[in-house]
């Protein structure tokens, strides 16, 4: 059996966008079990994160959309998105995983399309992003656009034990980008 019939796969509920330029922000509870023995804990060792880029209507206007997940984001659903906030979300150190799209409106009517993106965590050797924490934001954003376009995120996970003393060391560090 190869690693990948392995993987674990939770699609979080897309995110349809209503007005033109803002966020969603939804919150993922992640398996995780501290001390699940006197030595270990189970935690989500995410390998891959697969942005779905969802066209509901052509629409009339250009737009660019995109994603991460954040150990703690500081935007909120229907909070306007705007070019600072997204210079600030890409040097927060609390987020990653991150992908963008757009799609581009023609005078004919046309539309052209990104594919969906795929961002892998792993080291190259099939060992992926260890999550110590219990909850993981996921957040779509968008600009431009005039229809309910949409966005969702698919996280291809294993569940791993580590030693309690590593689980303590990870959720220090990332505890410490919040």
């Amino acid at each position: 059996m190869s690693r990948a019939d392995t993987d674990t796969l939770v699609t979080i509920v897309p995110f349809i966008f209503g007005a033109t330029a803002v966020y969603s922000v939804q919150e993922v509870i992640l398996p995780t079990v501290p001390n699940v023995s006197k030595t270990e804990s189970l935690v989500m060792e995410l390998l891959r994160v697969r942005w779905i880029f969802d066209v509901v209507s052509s629409g009339s206007a250009s737009q660019k959309a995109g994603g991460f997940l954040s150990f703690n984001t500081v935007r909120e659903s229907n909070e306007v998105a705007n070019n600072t906030k997204i210079i600030e979300d890409v040097i927060e150190t609390a987020n990653f995983a991150f992908a963008t799209t757009s799609t581009e409106f023609t005078t004919s009517g046309s539309r052209t399309y990104q594919p969906d993106i795929t961002v892998d965590l792993t080291d190259g050797k099939g060992n992926g992003l260890v999550l110590a924490t219990r909850k993981l934001d996921v957040v779509i954003g968008r600009q431009g656009g005039t229809n309910n376009d949409g966005m969702r995120a698919e996280l291809f996970y294993k569940l791993k034990r580590i030693k309690n003393t590593t689980f303590t060391a990870i959720l220090g560090q990332q505890l410490s980008n919040v």
